[in-house]
């Protein structure tokens, strides 16, 4: 009985996700999925119910920032970022239920959000406004 011939005449099986040339099944490109990767990214300290700027955060080698925020009063938070000057700039932010970004880069109601961080260096939650109760946030960062 013959042995099985592959893409290549050794006969070795090429892995999934990898380019082989005709010879070897040496790695030409890797694709690798680091979207299943996420750590917990803090935002809003539990129950706030004063205005500032929460403590800035290394954005790593993650992409992006999905944000839970939620409260008990009215509120107005926006998302940061920081680059090279250290100069805070307000990001878009994507309001996942909606479809849309959300108004003047202002999160004003209970939602889940996505912001897009990579490249930056840190990031950080700005509340500009609470009255009548507490406001939360909480998210995950995904590389």
């Amino acid at each position: 009985m013959a042995e099985p011939q592959f893409l290549n005449k050794d006969g070795i099986v090429p892995t999934a996700g990898r380019d082989i040339d005709n010879k070897t099944s040496r790695v030409v490109t890797d694709t690798v999925n680091k979207g299943d990767f996420t750590s917990d990214a803090p935002l809003i300290s539990l129950d706030k119910t004063t205005t500032g700027r929460g403590t800035p955060v290394n954005v790593g080698t993650n992409k992006a920032l999905r944000v839970e925020v939620w409260g008990t009063g009215t509120f107005s938070v926006q998302i940061e970022g920081i680059f090279k000057s250290g100069t805070p700039h307000v990001l878009p932010v994507w309001d996942m239920t909606g479809k849309k970004f959300v108004d003047n880069n202002t999160i004003t109601v209970a939602g889940i959000y996505e912001v897009d961080i990579q490249g930056l260096s840190k990031y950080q939650s700005n509340v500009l406004t609470i009255s009548g109760g507490n406001v939360n946030g909480s998210g995950v960062v995904i590389a």
